[in-house]
């Protein structure tokens, strides 16, 4: 045998390996009900209605984007969390919102990153503040 096949060897057996690893592991992971970031947001929605139907919140989620992007229209984002009514509002409005492309980025972000990006210190405690008068107990 050569060297080269040994090595061929090694290599099917370290990409065997590394399948069977992966297959078990996320066989485990499933069993012990690790769940993943959208599961754990819409078990959290599930616990208080939502306020509006699922549609508004795509509207809400534009409005939003349009906000941030046109002319950083602070008035609009703060219009659309005083319509936010309970926590599932917000965290179903930042699931709807879901990742989009910022404006001169490569990738795509999520609600919480665009509001980091695209506001003051003080426009962003003034969003938390609005949400606090509503009695939602959630901060950006």
């Amino acid at each position: 045998m050569t060297k080269f096949d040994k090595n061929m060897q090694m290599g099917a057996f370290a990409l065997i390996a590394v399948v069977v690893f992966y297959y078990f592991g996320s066989r485990r992971g499933k069993g012990l009900g690790v769940m993943s970031a959208s599961a754990a947001l819409n078990k959290e929605i599930e616990q208080n209605p939502l306020t509006y139907e699922l549609s508004q919140y795509g509207v809400f989620a534009d409005r939003l984007e349009v906000a941030f992007m046109g002319t950083d229209d602070e008035q609009a984002i703060y219009s659309v969390f005083s319509d936010m009514r309970n926590r599932s509002d917000v965290l179903q409005l930042i699931k709807s919102f879901g990742k989009r492309r910022q404006e001169y980025t490569i990738g795509k972000v999520g609600l919480s990153t665009w509001i980091s990006y695209q506001l003051k210190n003080k426009e962003i405690a003034e969003i938390n503040d609005i949400l606090a008068r509503n009695y939602i107990d959630f901060k950006f």
